[in-house]
């Protein structure tokens, strides 16, 4: 197992390396660069040539597109991820404070989404074609199927605006700095994630259940006597867990990544929130390097989910 985890870690550096040239290769091809957010149609009937070619050359867009990327792979490789002129921060400060906004986000969602997704699966694919179950897949296909901006409105217009339970927005009060408030303001965007999850949770749980219950081995544990307790939570769950364990590590990987439209609409402070204003704005010291993280937590996240497959499934060696 070390030596899968150390040539898995070897092989990802030059993953990396290629993610990060095609970042800067569609930026290079985009319209337009960094220095057309400074200059409006307001600012640009003052600005002389001059003015234009000392503001790109502050923002060191004179030098060639290679000289470029290697002068930012350089100062990454040193822990330097550079300077965002538009946030007025160095970009390692503010992918960090960001990534643990969107962590406290992503990762109070995601856990109420697996303590509710996998019970649930297992428990509709054990009262298959009950009335349970038909109630329980029909939330789960609402769930499925509302898109994220549209859940994020009506439980802000139900929940914060007519009923006042909870916050309209934001991370914290203002000048309120206690886990209480946190906690507040947290509830309503951190619940509409564990639906929406928690239902993808579930539909691949019922579905894997009912593939494995019909297994041979667990109809042999079945016919031989032994409680359908055990075989359910012996035979039975451990290997209908492996589709489930995909699933969430693909989740796992969009914590960096956090969610763009629940961000948004609730005013969270997170990556994915960071990540829009960047693109709008061209922000692109913060882009390339939210890439990196994201790329990097992506390819650790794969490594886990392989890592618990063998946890799950002892068929499953690496060596």
């Amino acid at each position: 197992m070390g030596r899968y985890i150390l040539r898995r870690l070897l092989i990802n550096i030059p993953i990396l390396i290629v993610i990060t040239i095609l970042v800067f290769v569609m930026i290079e091809i985009t319209p337009g660069d960094m220095a057309d957010y400074f200059m409006s149609e307001e600012t640009i009937a003052y600005m002389t040539e001059a003015d234009i070619i000392a503001l790109r050359e502050r923002l060191g867009l004179n030098d060639p597109p290679p000289i470029r990327y290697l002068k930012w792979m350089g100062n990454v490789l040193q822990g330097n991820f550079g300077f965002s002129f538009v946030e007025g921060y160095p970009v390692g400060e503010l992918l960090w404070e960001r990534l643990k906004n969107s962590g406290v986000l992503m990762g109070a969602g995601l856990l109420v989404a697996v303590i509710l997704g996998i019970p649930l699966g297992v428990f509709t694919a054990l009262k298959q074609y009950s009335l349970a179950d038909f109630f329980l897949t029909g939330l789960s296909f609402i769930g499925l199927s509302m898109p994220a901006f549209i859940s994020g409105i009506i439980g802000m217009y139900v929940f914060a605006v007519r009923l006042r339970w909870v916050p309209a927005g934001g991370m914290r009060t203002p000048m309120v700095n206690t886990f209480a408030n946190l906690l507040h303001h947290l509830v309503l965007p951190a619940s509409i994630l564990a639906i929406m999850h928690g239902a993808q949770f579930m539909r691949y749980q019922r579905f894997s259940m009912l593939e494995v219950l019909n297994a041979d081995y667990v109809v042999t544990a079945t016919a031989k006597g032994m409680r359908r307790r055990i075989v359910v939570a012996r035979h039975a769950l451990r290997n209908a867990l492996i589709p489930v364990v995909t699933m969430i590590g693909l989740t796992i990987s969009q914590f960096v990544a956090g969610a763009v439209f629940i961000e948004t609409i609730f005013g969270w402070p997170g990556m994915g929130r960071l990540y829009y204003r960047a693109v709008i704005s061209r922000d692109y010291p913060i882009i390339m390097g939210a890439n990196l993280v994201i790329a990097a937590f992506v390819l650790f996240a794969n490594l886990i989910t392989d890592i618990t497959y063998a946890l799950i499934d002892p068929r499953v060696r690496y060596e």
